[in-house]
């Protein structure tokens, strides 16, 4: 663990020659059986692309190579844990998968992970949060050793011995309010709701038509899945709507106890509000 900040920080000459920097918190290396878990708790894919903030000795990135043959990357400000690294990779023949940048990550570009992990502090976390949102994919993973992120509760913990271990999936930002239209045999109706969004939870309201309400409201990463009832003629239909946001569309399938259909959605201009 090495703290990586986004304020000042100071260097020095070493008797080697290479500049150091004096990080807040010394490293201190995150035991294997608990990479071994956040590893499995990030639940890694072939495809996905893990980087490592405060990466240390490579030791996060190595294993996820070794034993998952995925891309990774180490970030960390101390050049030294940057070569020590790169020599851990040697040994354990991964150099082809992995990547050791020596940096501030608040100056890095993270865009291309799926899988975050992490062991800071929950201040520089706290700090953190805006960039993960801004530069992360809906649907990315985050895992953090030990330290939380504050108002953005994790969709996970475990606890184990003197460990703690906290993960998050990146929602997609669906709040405002959104409209569709279906075709039935009394004709077009036209629907809206409104999502409120803090983080990871929402709530939808329906504005129109008067006769429906929503239940079971969920959001994972760019899929959102809820259902409406609806009162007709003494008849209670429901419908669960799963779909996929992008931008500002919606789109999915609608399944009720007669029929599925295909179902999409458009977010009104302007309705679009922050969501931490």
């Amino acid at each position: 663990m090495n703290q990586i900040s986004n304020k000042s920080i100071a260097l020095h000459q070493s008797p080697e020659g290479l500049l150091r920097y004096e990080l807040d918190v010394p490293f201190v290396p995150t035991p294997y059986y608990v990479v071994d878990q956040m590893l499995m708790m990030a639940n890694l894919k072939k495809n996905d692309i893990l980087f490592d903030i405060g990466c240390g000795d490579g030791r996060i990135v190595i294993n996820a190579a070794k034993k998952y043959g995925i891309r990774s990357v180490g970030i960390d400000l101390d050049p030294y844990r940057i070569a020590e690294s790169m020599e851990n990779a040697k040994r354990f023949s991964v150099e082809n998968l992995v990547t050791f940048i020596n940096g501030n990550i608040f100056e890095i570009d993270i865009s291309a992970a799926t899988v975050v992990t992490m062991y800071l502090l929950s201040s520089v976390n706290i700090n953190l949060r805006p960039r993960l949102f801004e530069m992360l994919k809906p649907g990315s993973r985050i895992v953090s050793h030990d330290f939380h992120m504050d108002k953005w509760p994790a969709d996970k913990k475990l606890q184990f011995e003197a460990h703690s271990l906290y993960s998050w999936t990146v929602p997609e930002n669906c709040s405002g309010v959104w409209h569709w239209s279906t075709n039935e045999d009394s004709g077009p109706t036209q629907y809206a709701i409104q999502i409120r969004q803090q983080f990871q939870k929402i709530s939808a309201h329906v504005l129109y038509p008067a006769n429906i309400f929503t239940r079971k409201v969920t959001l994972q990463g760019n899929k959102i899945e809820f259902s409406i009832q609806e009162h007709r003629e003494e008849k209670c239909i429901q419908t669960i709507l799963k779909g996929t946001i992008a931008d500002n569309q919606m789109s999915g399938t609608a399944v009720s106890s007669h029929k599925i259909d295909n179902w999409h959605a458009v977010r009104i201009s302007g309705t679009k509000v922050p969501i931490f």
